[in-house]
C-alpha cells in the first residue's frame, strides 16, 4: 500500500510500505478524509521528532473499518469511524492513573518500534479499536468529523486546563482551528466574558459565532494594552496560548494578562525556539501564584 514517510529533515514523500499486521483487540481502518496538521509540517521540517524517520506519519483521520480482530465487540466491518490524534498505549498502568495520552508507544512520532506508523496511508492499524475508535454519527459528514480528533480535543483540552467558572473572563490568544475550539469550550464552560484575539475575517466571525464577545486585532496594536482597555487595567481570569510567533513572546503575554491565582494554557507547538525566557516581572518576581500548562490533547474514545 501507499504510505506517506518521513526520510529525512525536509524531506518526505509517499512510498509503497507494507500492510499492517493487526492483533486481536485491533481493526484496519481505510481513511477517506484526513487533516494536516500543522505539527506534521514542522516534523518535517524541523526533525523535532527523530523517532519518526522512516515511518508514515499523520495523526488526523476518519475513515471505514475494513477488518476487525476476533476480540473487538463495539465496531464491524463498513462502520465511519474517528481515528485517535493521540496514539496512546491502553494496556499500561498509567493508564489506570489517568496518564493514558503520555505513554505514547503506538504513536509514529514518540515510539522507538520501527513498524509503527500514522495515519496518511491506504490503510491505518486501529490498537486496541474498542479504545480508541469512535462512532461517527450518520448526520455528520467526513470532513466535520476529522475535525474532532485533534482540532476540537486540543481546544477542549486545553480550556479544562484552564479550570473556568461561571462567568469569568477567558482570553484566547489565536483564533486558528484549535483557538475557535477553545473559544467553544468556553463558552460550554460558562465563560462571561471571552476575548479573541486575531484578525483574519473568517475566523473572526466564527469566532463569534462559537461564543467571542470581545475581538482583539493584533495588528491594530500592542495586544496587552488592547485588552488591559477592555477590562478596565484588570487582570483576566485564564489564557489558552493557541498562537504562533515566539514562545517567550506568547508565554510571557499570557502570564502578564492572567491574574495571580489564575491559569495560563498552551496548547502550541512552538518548535522553531530553543528556549523560552519569561521576565520575572510577570509572575511578581516568583512570589505569586500563577498556573502554567502545556495541554495535549485527550486520548481514547471519550
Amino acid at each position: 500500500m501507499k504510505g506517506y514517510v518521513l526520510k529525512g529533515k525536509g524531506d518526505a514523500a509517499w512510498q509503497e510500505v507494507p500492510v499492517p499486521e493487526i492483533g486481536p483487540d485491533d481493526a484496519l481502518v481505510r481513511p477517506t478524509a484526513v487533516a494536516t496538521c500543522t505539527t506534521d509540517v514542522h516534523a518535517i521540517a524541523t526533525l523535532a521528532f527523530p523517532n519518526a524517520v522512516n515511518k508514515v506519519i499523520g495523526h488526523e483521520a476518519v475513515g471505514v473499518v475494513e477488518t476487525v480482530g476476533e476480540l473487538v465487540k463495539d465496531f464491524k466491518v463498513g462502520d465511519r469511524v474517528v481515528l485517535p490524534a493521540i496514539l496512546a498505549d491502553w494496556r499500561k498502568p498509567r493508564a489506570q492513573r489517568g496518564e493514558a495520552k503520555h505513554y505514547q508507544t503506538n504513536s509514529p512520532y514518540m515510539s522507538p518500534d520501527p513498524t509503527v506508523g500514522g495515519s496518511f496511508s491506504e490503510l491505518v492499524k486501529a490498537v486496541d479499536a474498542d479504545m480508541v475508535l469512535a462512532h461517527i454519527p450518520d448526520a455528520v459528514s467526513d470532513i466535520q468529523a476529522v475535525m474532532v480528533d485533534d482540532m476540537v480535543a486540543t481546544g477542549f483540552t486545553g480550556v479544562e486546563n484552564m479550570e473556568i467558572r461561571v462567568g469569568e473572563v477567558v482570553v484566547v490568544l489565536g483564533i486558528g482551528p484549535v483557538g475557535l475550539m477553545a473559544v467553544a469550550a468556553a463558552a460550554l464552560r460558562g465563560a462571561g466574558r471571552i476575548i479573541a484575539v486575531g484578525s483574519r475575517p473568517k475566523t473572526v466571525e466564527l469566532a463569534k459565532q462559537y461564543g467571542a464577545t470581545d475581538i482583539v486585532d493584533y495588528k491594530q496594536g500592542d495586544v496587552t494594552a488592547q485588552i488591559m482597555a477592555l477590562t478596565g487595567r484588570q487582570p483576566v481570569d485564564s489564557v489558552l496560548v493557541a498562537s504562533g510567533g515566539s514562545a517567550s513572546e506568547q508565554i510571557s503575554m499570557a502570564l502578564k494578562l492572567v491574574k495571580f491565582g489564575g491559569h495560563v494554557a498552551c496548547v502550541s507547538g512552538f518548535f522553531g525556539d530553543d528556549v523560552v525566557t519569561i521576565p520575572l516581572e510577570v509572575w511578581n518576581w516568583g512570589i505569586s501564584d500563577k498556573w502554567f500548562t502545556g495541554a495535549l490533547a485527550g486520548a481514547g474514545r471519550d
